[in-house]
């Protein structure tokens, strides 16, 4: 907030290093705050996993919406 920071990315240097439950936790935590609105959107476009922790199967992938 102190930086007025509108855009937020989590990568690792490595596969299997937390990532995903990282994202989905500070997300959910931003979005607790009624101050902000958040999208998180799984950018790996081989292994997308964020949809499975929801419970939710996309119609389209990430690739589909930019294309």
């Amino acid at each position: 907030a102190e930086k007025n920071w509108q855009t937020l990315a989590v990568v690792s240097a490595a596969a299997s290093e937390g990532k995903t439950l990282t994202a989905i936790n500070l997300g959910l935590a931003l979005a607790s705050s009624v101050q902000h609105t958040v999208m998180l959107v799984d950018c790996d476009w081989r292994k997308p996993s964020v949809h499975k922790y929801f419970d939710y199967e996309p119609e389209y992938d990430i690739a589909t919406y930019l294309s």
